[in-house]
């Protein structure tokens, strides 16, 4: 028996669909079509091993036990799958070939090669191919079938990231958790965490805006363009123009305005056909952009639409595709998709012309193609009214590859001046709406130099606005706009090669540009990111909290950035050629590991916190007379890190003692140091006179204000003649 093994349930159906005309479907999911039984997966069947189920002891979170790093990374099915996994090993037992059909990237390489891992299948195994479940195509893969060893360096890649993200999860997120004095869980993560930065970053933006006005010169002509408005660019490495390229000195543009009146322009004006094509069919990021904007859908409502119109309805293909084009066998299968689309809505575009061929149709790079309709029967009248929207904006972006372009007549004015400085304008006059008609997605104005015949004029300008501008702030992030720039994270990297390692790992992405994360985890990321409190929501906006601000200021610079993604992109790749093993990036991420644990952090984040966060990376300044723990600073002084938990010690000692608060004393960690060792401290007032204060710490403890410190010696200072007078000891409390 021939076993194929597919990643997902509709796609084994297709397989099916493909080798045989009368499949048999079994009780257990199986399906039997002649020699071959499909199965299939539901994604990831496997999960790693939690710390504590290699020991127990890892149940307890210590920093004694950290880092925690194993030699052999193991691998336990998902409760919740446990019944598949064991149909699929009752089938393996009798399979003399298997056939992997999990997607075509590495996580699909991985997600059936830990199948066949785990129960150790030692017989034939071919890899087929397919990210489209179109029956022609998957017979042609069939024909294509390689042996399975040679993508077998695809799925190492894949468990390599897999178990590196795991080693910096449970380790950072217990390391960081167990430095925070509230012990408020701290979720630390590769791509969670510069996430979460973007939003940080974005807020600062705002709220240390510093409003500036800068200035722009338009120009009216006279005889053959009256009526016309240009506007006046300055030479782009002009030095009166500031980093973002605006003019800030307004008088520069007066004297250009008077210096351009004074003498006559030679413009040149161009005609040309602007042709626009209709909008590609969606992927998922483009999906939740158009449906937040349109609709006020959350990420999580279109995700979950789109996810129950695949696989309850099988009204559309995958939906966590990243890519928006479709292979060459979707055009030949258009007029029966179309068909049966228009049948299903009931849209009517009298301009939908089977002939069309559209640029979508090529050869699709990724592993899965744009999101579709099948054709299959859907009653509309059945879908919830957010499924309903969702699936018929999938109809009308496929629909669009079968409508004309829209033609516009482009007018183009363009004066070139001396010192590279010009003047320019432009016109789109409508000749033909095409695809717009039915998408209302833009008007074009009539000009006055939509008139202009094309030619060469010589005119003089005859007046000039200059307009003052004030600088705005960027807006707020939405769960919609995050979501599109974590495909595009790369230029916000200042380093030149982290950037260029980003942009390489998304070389063959359609749509990618240098991302993090990927398109079947950025909305949980941005999803968990709202519910652990680090971000939240103002109306459509996120806004980053007091904890996340907090903890993203805390963290070192190995985590926060997306330099994790990109340097491990660069190892995974060399394991895909065989250059370098899953260990070689397990051995530089624990390397990180030591690197930021062997440091010390001290911090209060969360509902307990009763100071401001400071990390911190110096010795221990001494032990707690009260339960001995350790002794740490923080903003406003030198406290226990058992407050709140685990012994709710409150002891501190204040920067600024109360006791002292109308002497303007003050104690460093140096003398906090010694105060903990049992030594005398002299501190100094700022009163006049002033006063050299020999203060050590009573054994008592502490009283209502901190620490209890007492004067041993109090010595008034004459700064006129530097002599000293002792005063008597007293005790201050």
């Amino acid at each position: 028996m021939k076993l194929i093994i597919a990643e997902k349930p509709e796609l084994g159906k297709a397989i099916a669909a493909a080798i045989c005309d009368k499949p048999v479907f079994n009780r257990d999911g199986s399906i039997l079509c002649g020699e071959y039984t499909v199965i299939s997966a539901f994604g990831h069947l496997f999960k790693l091993k939690q710390p504590e189920e290699y020991d127990i002891k890892y149940k307890k979170w210590t920093k004694e036990a950290l880092p925690i790093f194993f030699e052999n990374w193991d691998i336990v099915p998902s409760a919740d799958k446990i019944g598949r996994v064991n149909v699929i090993g009752n089938l393996l037992k009798q399979a003399d070939e298997v056939i992997h059909a999990g997607d075509p990237d590495d996580e699909g390489q991985l997600l059936i090669d830990e199948i066949l891992e785990y129960f150790k299948y030692n017989g034939k195994v071919m890899r087929l191919s397919t990210n489209d479940n179109n029956p022609e195509y998957i017979r042609k893969q069939i024909g294509k079938m390689e042996s399975n060893e040679k993508h077998l360096p695809n799925g190492y890649s894949a468990r390599a990231r897999s178990v590196a993200d795991f080693i910096v999860g449970i380790n950072y997120s217990r390391f960081f958790t167990l430095s925070n004095r509230t012990r408020d869980l701290m979720n630390v993560g590769r791509v969670q965490t510069p996430t979460l930065g973007l939003v940080v970053a974005r807020d600062m933006l705002i709220e240390n805006h510093t409003k500036m006005s800068y200035y722009e010169l338009s120009v009216d002509f006279d005889g053959d363009l009256q009526g016309v408005k240009a506007k006046f660019y300055p030479n782009p490495e002009s030095p009166v123009l500031d980093e973002n390229g605006k003019v800030l000195d307004k008088s520069m543009l007066e004297k250009t305005l008077a210096y351009l009146k004074r003498n006559p322009v030679d413009v040149k004006i161009e005609k040309s056909k602007a042709k626009e094509k209709p909008p590609l069919p969606f992927n998922q990021v483009e999906l939740q952009t158009y449906c937040g904007n349109k609709f006020g859908y959350s990420l999580e409502q279109t995700s979950k639409a789109a996810q129950d119109l695949r696989e309850i309805y099988k009204a559309i293909t995958y939906n966590r595709s990243s890519s928006r084009y479709l292979n060459e066998e979707h055009y030949a299968d258009a007029p029966r998709v179309v068909s049966a689309v228009l049948g299903i809505t009931g849209i009517n575009l009298p301009d939908l012309d089977l002939g069309i061929k559209s640029g979508c149709f090529r050869k699709v790079k990724e592993p899965h193609h744009a999101i579709i309709p099948t054709g299959t029967k859907v009653d509309l009248n059945k879908l919830t009214e957010v499924q309903k929207n969702v699936y018929l904006a999938i109809c009308m972006y496929y629909l669009a590859q079968f409508l004309p372009e829209a033609v516009d007549s482009k007018t183009t004015l363009t004066a070139q001046l001396k010192n590279n400085n010009s003047i320019k304008a432009q016109s789109l006059l409508c000749d033909s709406q095409g695809w717009r008609k039915y998408f209302k997605e833009k008007n074009t104005e009539p000009s006055p130099l939509d008139n202009v015949p094309a030619g060469d004029y010589t005119v003089n300008v005859i007046d000039g606005e200059i307009k003052e501008i004030e600088t705005k702030p960027p807006k707020r992030y939405t769960e919609i706009t995050l979501n599109k720039d974590m495909t595009s994270v790369a230029k916000y990297v200042k380093d030149p090669e982290i950037r260029e390692l980003l942009l390489r790992k998304d070389k063959d992405s359609d749509k990618d540009k240098g991302s993090i994360g990927t398109e079947s985890t950025r909305t949980a990321i941005i999803t968990n990111l709202i519910t652990r409190g680090y971000i939240a929501k103002k109306g459509k906006n996120l806004i980053s909290t007091q904890k996340g601000r907090e903890l993203y200021n805390c963290l070192p610079d190995e985590i926060k950035k997306p330099d994790m993604t990109a340097k491990w992109w660069a190892i995974q790749e060399k394991i895909k050629e065989n250059e370098a093993t899953p260990q070689d990036l397990y051995n530089d991420v624990l390397e990180t590991v030591n690197k930021i644990i062997s440091q010390r952090y001290s911090f209060a984040i969360g509902k307990n916190k009763f100071d401001s966060p400071l990390p911190y990376q110096d010795q221990i300044l001494g032990k707690c007379p009260r339960c001995g723990g350790e002794v740490l600073e923080n903003t406003k002084g030198f406290g226990c890190v058992n407050w709140p938990q685990p012994h709710n010690c409150k002891f501190v000692i204040w920067k600024e003692p109360l006791q002292f608060k109308d002497m303007g004393v003050t104690v460093d960690a140096d003398a906090a140091k010694e105060l903990l060792s049992g030594k005398t401290v002299q501190l100094a007032t700022n009163t006049l006179p002033q006063r050299l204060l020999s203060v050590k710490m009573d054994d008592s403890g502490q009283s209502q204000y901190g620490a209890r410190l007492v004067v041993e010696n109090s010595v008034a200072i004459n700064t006129q003649n530097n002599s000293e007078q002792a005063e008597n000891s007293a005790n201050i409390d």
